[in-house]
């Protein structure tokens, strides 16, 4: 009863700026359909954000009638994506602290993720000053060839073969250095792989 008769700007206070509504407008006109993110008032002044929705209805002879549209309250959403990014961010700092270089691959054997460490190993294998937006989206088979045929493409394989994990020790001749590596493979057919710098027991085994 309170908005019945009234404009929609003053019962929907949103926090659109004139050049905002007149863009909304201009959308409405030419594609019949604008889609956004604002804050609304509600009536005790206490702000909520929503995705608006708004669609214009046509007449008979194309002419715009009225408009439908549709306020959702993505406060929820907003909260889990705060979470979500303050969990990413708990476990950056933890694979940053570790010792071991560590990477992560998704299903197509492209980086998602490199330590600092890892990045490190990258730079010294390619003799490049490489940095993490380089790296991240490239498949590591193209991005280190000489790595085809070797036990790490054999074992890296089965484990995302066989959902199993995989340990083994190699040597790099590009950073000059024994690794113990252990494999994950993870829900989503992708792999976590950590690389242990194992040099100095190898040495002191050989001699």
């Amino acid at each position: 009863a309170e908005a019945i008769g009234r404009h929609a700007n003053e019962v929907a206070v949103t926090n659109l700026s004139e050049e905002g509504r007149a863009e909304l407008r201009r959308e409405l006109a030419e594609n019949g359909r604008w889609r956004g993110e604002v804050a609304v008032a509600r009536k005790d002044g206490t702000t909520v954000d929503v995705e608006l929705v708004s669609v214009a209805l046509r007449g008979q002879q194309d002419e715009i009638t009225g408009y439908l549209t549709i306020h959702r309250d993505f406060t929820e959403r907003q909260r889990a994506e705060k979470a979500l990014r303050e969990a990413h961010r708990q476990t950056e700092t933890v694979m940053e602290s570790i010792s071991d270089f560590f990477a992560a691959f998704d299903h197509e054997w492209r980086y998602t993720y490199l330590n600092r460490r890892g990045l490190d190993r990258v730079r010294k294998a390619t003799g490049e000053a490489t940095s993490l937006d380089d790296v991240v989206g490239q498949n590591l088979w193209e991005l280190f060839p000489e790595l085809v045929g070797t036990t790490t493409d054999q074992e890296l394989h089965r484990a995302v073969r066989e959902q199993e994990t995989v340990v083994y020790e190699t040597y790099s001749p590009a950073s000059e250095s024994w690794v113990q590596v252990r494999a994950y493979p993870t829900a989503d057919g992708g792999l976590s792989f950590y690389g242990h710098d194992i040099t100095d027991r190898k040495e002191a085994e050989q001699r």
